[in-house]
């Protein structure tokens, strides 16, 4: 009946958002909260429930998604190029600065290679 009995008997929270977002659950009463929960770990206190910790993760991990859209674009990348092989605990913003440096690396060793210079 409710997000935290669903989240006990073992539900995902990525399925309970893939289900709310295509129609299959909805909200039909209880209490709900007026704001979004914080994302920031650092705001948890004894007063949170195990479903407000999981909205407040499902809110982070949707605030990190959504900001690779935006860097993707900013720097004219293929979403996924930024997501995929990265090292752990890297952030996108990161990796796409390594990986934007390694493109312009590799660009002046091939201008140096064509000018038979040594690169030192």
């Amino acid at each position: 009946k409710t997000v935290g009995q669903a989240l006990e008997l073992g539900s995902y929270y990525l399925d309970l958002l893939f289900d709310y977002e295509h129609g299959h659950l909805k909200a039909t009463g209880g209490p709900k909260r007026r704001a979004l929960v914080s994302p920031d770990k650092a705001a948890w206190d004894a007063s949170w429930t195990a479903t407000d910790k999981v909205l407040s993760t499902m809110h982070r991990k949707w605030l990190t998604w959504t900001k690779t859209f935006e860097v993707a674009e900013r720097l004219g990348v293929d979403r996924w190029n930024l997501t995929a092989n990265k090292a752990g605990g890297i952030n996108v913003e990161l990796h796409a600065s390594r990986m934007e440096a390694a493109s312009v690396a590799s660009l002046i060793l091939e201008e140096a290679a064509r000018q038979r210079r040594a690169v030192t």
